[in-house]
């Protein structure tokens, strides 16, 4: 038995405390500036919000409010250049904003509308906020005006005008990294929510109704390995779907859509009387509160297919909450939910009835539970120092029509993660960022046994400047894979780009790097007989590797124009 005394705190000794803070705290805000402003609609002179506006060479940033007015404080004196920045407007880069101690610099802004955003702030080739033009790979952007005007049912379709990439069913493919697999088992392309990975445990598979069409802000597409930053399944390129920031004032959208197919292009095809359509409807609510924002959607789509067997009815939901927290740092909160039931056509009756099965395939059906969540705490500490954590949890549960009444046929996956990134800017002429994620993953079925490993993977990557015109990137990740009781490889990818822009419309790029892509437990222990098809397993399967070259150049041309 032991007891504890705790002596009463001497009130002088708070009191100097106190006085302590409160002086660092004084001197801290006479050693450093602070920059506000308004962002205005240059055409109607309306506040503009949501507005990103950064401070270039630095990791300080804000977003504009509700009134189109920002803050930036903890500015060390100096000559900075500020970059703002607004899907739907043009980028205006403000250069020589002297920042005195302890003064304040406030800023009229006004930005012009353009059909085409030239050069939009992105953050999936380097894990941060750059420039589009100054990226060393090849970066898409599809942004959300382009996504509700193209009247799309799903997000796969959005990326098809995207030069280099490709669809074979559901199965992407950019620069011919990969074909078709059924299921769409063990993609080479790495899908993303906002940067948190969300291919399956057990597959490693690509859901494409993931998240409502109206929740997505913009989907990022880097095209090449990005196995260098991103690990496994990274080895052909990266689709990042960036979600909507909640509104500062109550927003509701509804949209729906509905439509027939036609009949096929041969009478003898010809397979039902039936008229074959789809529906589709999708709503979300946005709303900023305080701190708090919340954004909120669901949607819905059914359809009898265009063949035998392929009808469809899918169920999406998804909330995301924005908190906003004391010294400029945040909270996110992201949570969706998906529940699909779909048949599937894995052989044609004959060659005179394609669209058609046969009898002993009529009950065919794949049914796919899907809840993602993420909290991710965002806090900048410094101008030149910026911290990341999250974590986050997949939980992916598969059924087929040999599933009803035996539960042991799929057990759900789980995969458990975090992720801690640090970015570090050094000096003017270098921006370091670095970091570590780790996966667990848990998968099970009769057909491939109960499995368990994690992954462990720390990484690095410098932006050096060589010349105010000339920067070059060093990356490098290692990845450490481990299935419990199995067997353990390790793979380590280098990445190396450089970035040249010799007149301000122009761009030249060039990167090398490595990527790979881990053998899932599916493609690794399955056996089954189904059709006529004999599967075993390949315990022994290794990871596929690749290396990438790629060299671009981009030049704007007219104002709303450019080529690549």
């Amino acid at each position: 038995m032991c007891s504890i005394n705790i002596k009463p705190i001497n009130s002088l000794k708070m009191s100097c405390a106190f006085l302590i803070v409160l002086c660092y705290t004084m001197v801290y805000s006479q050693t450093t500036g602070r920059l506000t402003g308004l962002v205005i609609d240059g055409k109607t002179t309306l506040p503009l919000s949501g507005v990103n506006v950064m401070i270039e060479k630095t990791l300080l940033g804000a977003s504009t409010d509700q009134q189109g007015r920002f803050i930036i404080d903890r500015i060390p004196p100096g000559a900075y250049t500020l970059i703002v920045t607004m899907m739907g407007y043009k980028t205006k880069t403000i250069p020589n904003i002297s920042i005195n101690a302890g003064g304040t610099v406030d800023l009229d802004i006004r930005l012009q509308e353009t059909v085409i955003s030239m050069n939009p702030l992105i953050v999936t080739a380097a894990k941060h906020p750059q420039s589009l033009a100054s990226s060393h790979q090849a970066v898409d952007v599809v942004e959300h005006a382009g996504i509700t005007l193209r009247q799309s049912r799903g997000l796969e379709e959005n990326l098809q005008p995207i030069t280099g990439v490709h669809f074979n069913e559901e199965n992407i493919s950019i620069r011919g990294s990969s074909g078709y697999s059924v299921y769409n088992v063990g993609s080479r392309v790495l899908l993303m929510i906002d940067g948190v990975p969300v291919l399956t445990s057990d597959l490693a598979t690509i859901n494409w109704r993931m998240i409502p069409l109206l929740d997505v802000d913009r989907i990022e597409v880097v095209k090449g390995a990005g196995s260098a930053l991103y690990g496994s399944s990274a080895m052909g390129g990266i689709v990042n779907i960036i979600t909507r920031s909640p509104s500062p004032q109550g927003r509701l959208r509804i949209r729906a859509l509905a439509g027939v197919y036609d009949q096929p292009h041969y009478s003898t095809w010809q397979w039902t009387d039936e008229t074959l359509h789809y529906e589709q409807w999708d709503i979300a609510y946005s709303r900023r509160l305080g701190p708090v924002g919340i954004q909120l959607g669901m949607s819905n789509q059914t359809s009898t297919g265009y063949m035998q067997n392929t009808d469809s009815d899918r169920w999406n939901a998804s909330g995301k909450f924005v908190i906003h927290l004391p010294g400029q740092s945040r909270l996110d909160l992201y949570t969706s939910w998906v529940k699909s039931r779909q048949g599937f056509l894995i052989q044609w009756l004959n060659q005179n009835s394609p669209f058609q099965i046969p009898p002993f395939n009529e009950d065919d059906v794949l049914r796919f539970t899907i809840l993602n969540f993420y909290a991710r705490y965002h806090l900048p500490l410094s101008s030149k120092w910026n911290f990341k954590f999250r974590v986050s949890h997949l939980f992916s549960e598969m059924g087929s029509q040999f599933s009803v009444g035996d539960p042991s046929a799929f057990r759900p996956g789980q995969g458990l993660g975090w992720e801690m990134q640090t970015d570090w800017i050094p000096s003017p002429i270098h921006h370091i960022t670095f970091g570590s994620e780790f996966r667990w993953d848990v998968s099970g079925s009769k057909w491939f046994g109960d499995h368990k490993g994690y992954t462990i993977s720390p990484y690095l990557q410098d932006e050096w400047r060589l010349l105010s015109n000339l920067s070059a990137t060093l990356g490098l990740r290692l990845d450490h894979h481990v299935f419990i009781d199995e067997e353990t490889d390790t793979r380590l990818n280098p990445k190396f780009g450089m970035n040249y822009r010799p007149f301000e419309a122009t761009a030249i790029r060039m990167t090398i790097g490595s990527g790979f892509r881990a053998a899932t437990v599916f493609e690794k222990y399955i056996r089954a007989d189904y059709s006529g098809l004999n599967v075993i397993p390949n315990p022994d399967l290794r990871p596929e590797r690749s290396w990438f070259c790629d060299l671009g150049i981009r030049q704007s041309l007219f104002e709303n124009s450019r080529f690549e």
